[in-house]
């Protein structure tokens, strides 16, 4: 057995030097994504002409990831803050000390929360499809949510024909061997 003393204390100091070199974590994550974020508008703001067709449709469907993106960050934020609210009143309701801490909203507050979910919702339907995944999203909305208004619905439907055709026409992939657009709608 050794004899060895461990000084915690210079253990402590170490690790929090390392954690000061290192930078805070929260905006180190800030710092690569404002980084990453960069390096991709500089690379969307390339001119048209000097890309290749493949490279411009690449470009193209960036873009529309990025809005797509945001409409769906919108739609799960809203989602999650009346799934929160849900889950507050029912651990309240058996009176559990979960509850206690959280703050007392009414049923008005729900109802809010529901129709921004609901407006984010038909945003994000509206919001062009950048790739097959969100189309195929877009469609199971449809089948099993029933929007309330059915011009909506009809519009949603349009906006889908639209985006699987915009898709169609702006393929990603060549054929190899003959040089060629590639059949459309194929995911990149």
């Amino acid at each position: 057995m050794s004899a060895q003393i461990i000084q915690f204390s210079a253990l402590a100091e170490a690790a929090a030097e390392k954690r000061l070199s290192q930078g805070d974590q929260k905006g180190a994550l800030n710092r690569f994504r404002t980084a990453r974020r960069a390096k991709r508008e500089e690379r969307l703001a390339i001119p048209r002409d000097q890309l290749t067709e493949t490279a411009f449709n690449k470009h193209e469907r960036d873009r529309l990831k990025d809005a797509w993106s945001a409409a769906e960050a919108a739609r799960q934020y809203w989602r999650a803050k009346f799934d929160l609210e849900d889950a507050i009143s029912f651990v309240r309701s058996h009176g559990l000390p979960e509850g206690r801490g959280e703050k007392e909203y009414s049923p008005t507050d729900r109802d809010a929360y529901v129709e921004a979910w609901r407006a984010a919702l038909i945003v994000q339907m509206k919001t062009q499809a950048p790739d097959m995944l969100a189309i195929a999203w877009k469609k199971r909305q449809l089948s099993n949510y029933t929007f309330r208004n059915a011009d909506v619905q009809k519009q949603c439907q349009q906006i889908i024909a639209a985006d699987e055709k915009w898709l169609k026409d702006h393929p990603t992939r060549r054929d190899a061997f003959t040089g060629k657009k590639g059949k459309g709608g194929k995911r990149t």
